[in-house]
C-alpha cells in the first residue's frame, strides 16, 4: 500500500511540474495589410499550456472585428465581435466563427461556442479588448486544434471598413493574413531528487 502511495505522489509531482509549464506570444501590435508594423492598431498577445489557450485581443470600439487561427482569410477558425450578418443576426458580442470562403454568407456562427470570454472592456475610448480562454483540441471540426509542441502561432484579422457591428466586407486594407508569431517558452520546474528513496 506504501509503494502505492508513494507511486501516485509521484506521479502527481510530475504532473504538477509538466502542468505548470507555459509558452507564450507577447502582447503586441500586428502587422497592417502591408506587413508595417506599427499601423494596424489591432493588438495581440497569448499563453498556452498543455490544456488551453489564453487569448488578448484589442481593436476598434466602433464596429465589428476578428482574429483567426490560420493562414489565408478563408477557412479560419475565428472569434469575432459583431452581430452577425445580414440574414444570420444575433445579440451583439463576442461569438466562435467559421468562415469556408471570401463570400459574406460563408461566415458562419459556430453551434459550439469554444471559447470562454474571460473579460472584455475598453482600453480607450477608440478600443474594445477581450480576454478569453478555449482547449488546444476542442474537439470541433470547425476549431483549429492546437498544440503544446506548435512552435508559433498563425494568425489573421479582419475588421469593418466603416463604423457598423454587422459583418460586411472588411475591404482590401482593413485585413492581414500570414501573420506568424512564435511561442516563446517559459521557464518551468525542473529539478533531481538527491535521493531515490521517496517514501520508506
Amino acid at each position: 500500500m506504501n509503494k502505492l502511495i508513494c507511486f501516485f505522489l509521484i506521479f502527481l509531482l510530475r504532473s504538477i511540474v509538466l502542468m505548470s509549464q507555459v509558452k507564450t506570444i507577447p502582447f503586441q501590435e500586428l502587422r497592417d495589410y502591408q506587413g508595417i508594423i506599427p499601423g494596424s492598431g489591432m493588438f495581440f498577445g497569448a499563453s498556452m499550456n498543455n490544456n488551453s489557450i489564453t487569448i488578448t485581443y484589442v481593436g476598434p470600439l466602433d464596429r465589428w472585428f476578428c482574429f483567426g487561427f490560420g493562414t489565408a482569410m478563408y477557412n479560419t477558425d475565428v472569434l469575432m465581435y459583431s452581430n452577425g450578418r445580414i440574414g444570420a443576426i444575433h445579440p451583439l458580442g463576442w461569438h466562435d466563427y467559421y468562415n469556408t470562403s471570401i463570400a459574406i454568407t460563408s461566415v458562419n456562427q459556430d453551434v459550439l461556442q469554444n471559447w470562454n470570454i474571460v473579460s472584455t472592456g475598453s482600453l480607450s475610448p477608440a478600443q474594445r479588448s477581450v480576454t478569453a480562454t478555449r482547449a488546444l483540441n476542442t474537439g470541433d471540426a470547425n476549431d483549429v486544434a492546437l498544440n503544446f509542441s506548435d512552435v508559433a502561432l498563425n494568425l489573421v484579422w479582419a475588421r469593418g471598413a466603416t463604423p457598423d457591428y454587422t459583418i460586411a466586407y472588411h475591404g482590401a486594407t482593413n485585413k492581414a493574413h500570414g501573420i506568424y508569431l512564435p511561442w516563446l517558452s517559459q521557464p518551468a520546474a525542473s529539478f533531481v531528487t538527491d535521493a531515490s528513496t521517496v517514501c520508506a
